[in-house]
């Protein structure tokens, strides 16, 4: 057993991004070189931490969106024909704790596209039509959210445990989103999002095009604007019914944990992983395939920049969220109190293992492990620590983990009935 399990963490070592070098003249500028494919990726990112120094929250998350849609020299139509014509996937992705504009592309046609790119991240040109059109798609998204039982577990959820006025707990409205004007856009992306962009160039680059990178970006691949980090949190527990009529129960409980650069983070992932992070694990066999109670139940530890939180869902018959809830309980004690045997443990770490050997099949993953490691200040070698801490993993470390962490009276629990 322990064999292929070694050899498995030598395969995941070489998918990380040792080989990633930066640009001398441009602290911000990296690039992962692979010749063994013929595609290129560029991602130039942003995690500054601006939330809490916007007025109206929601101005992120629609510049974001709206830079794709128009530059000085391109319409959004142009941008669509070339992007289509040379096969280009071209993307920007608003996120809590990051935003980035990101293009996925043949290395041959690199030069076709890298002008209108280029225009995209240093001057959108942000238009009155297009953000009206913007706005009226999402409203109607945000409506659909609101009618998705799920939707609305998961983020009353977060607000329970984080608090609206943090990063975390912030849910858009149709009043924000209909207070974003085009001033706000153009006074978030001069003053914060270009201010502190990094970039990531991943794939079979060429010394001629790192070279031209750095002329093009020069002005904005520089140490610059930072906001303080979010790092007020509620962690009182506390606990919601909400009465919708459902023909079904949903369940999201859980709480703030450590963050990923913590000594104690890779054990609690075990640990969480292990109570409900796949098909095999104690909530899956014990609730859903022994019990019945569920149609689906998982637990995961969801890393963010300054904390992680532990999150268990569950969508369950109707009047039976007591008992999951005590089964959950049970489930957690077990943990707590008695030796996982070696079988079933054995069974965890091969299934994990090949998890990452599959992920890391990937040519791009090492990309966003190197992004979440500059962004969550972890170490260079995190994600073979992981691996490494899978395999020599132990039943008491699994015991005395969910001793420390995963206090069931600690947790907040929404309940939508």
């Amino acid at each position: 057993m322990e064999k292929p399990l070694q050899q498995s963490l030598i395969n995941v070592d070489t998918a990380c991004f040792d080989t990633c070098k930066s640009v001398k003249e441009f602290k911000n500028l990296h690039f992962l070189k692979n010749n063994k494919i013929d595609l290129i990726k560029v991602v130039l990112y942003n995690d500054a931490n601006f939330f809490q120094n916007v007025e109206n929250k929601i101005v992120p998350y629609f510049a974001i969106k709206m830079l794709v849609e128009g530059t000085e020299h391109y319409s959004h139509e142009k941008i669509s024909e070339i992007i289509d014509f040379y096969g280009v996937y071209l993307n920007s992705l608003y996120g809590k704790d990051v935003c980035q504009l990101s293009m996925l592309l043949m290395s041959e046609n690199f030069y076709n596209v890298i002008d209108v790119f280029q225009e995209i991240a240093c001057c959108p040109k942000f238009s009155e039509e297009r953000l009206e059109h913007i706005k009226n798609i999402d409203l109607q998204n945000l409506n659909i959210e609101n009618s998705k039982n799920k939707d609305v577990v998961n983020k009353e959820f977060l607000k329970l445990i984080f608090g609206e006025k943090n990063v975390y707990g912030y849910f858009r409205t149709a009043e924000d989103i209909k207070k974003v004007s085009i001033a706000d856009l153009n006074a978030f992306f001069d003053n914060c999002f270009k201010k502190n962009l990094k970039c990531i160039v991943a794939g079979n680059i060429k010394d001629e095009i790192l070279d031209d990178l750095s002329v093009r970006f020069q002005n904005i691949l520089k140490p610059g604007l930072s906001f303080p980090a979010c790092t007020t949190f509620d962690f009182e527990p506390k606990k919601k019914i909400l009465e919708r009529g459902s023909e079904q129960e949903y369940l999201c409980m859980g709480k703030i944990c450590i963050p990923a650069n913590h000594e104690d983070y890779k054990l609690l992932w075990c640990c969480v992983m292990f109570l409900g992070g796949y098909f095999g694990s104690r909530l899956m066999t014990n609730i859903r395939e022994k019990g019945g109670f569920t149609y689906g139940i998982n637990a995961s530890l969801n890393s963010l920049k300054n904390c992680s939180y532990l999150c268990i869902k569950s969508s369950l018959k109707k009047n039976c969220s007591d008992k999951i809830l005590e089964q959950i309980k049970n489930e957690i004690l077990l943990l707590q109190n008695e030796y996982v045997s070696s079988a079933e443990l054995n069974s965890f770490k091969q299934f994990f293992i090949g998890d990452m050997m599959m992920s890391s099949s990937n040519p791009f993953i090492p990309v966003s492990q190197f992004k979440a490691i500059h962004t969550g200040n972890l170490e260079d070698d995190f994600y073979s620590n992981l691996a490494k801490t899978i395999i020599e993993l132990t039943p008491e470390q699994i015991l005395l983990t969910a001793k420390r962490y995963l206090n069931f009276d600690l947790m907040s629990t929404v309940i939508l009935k």
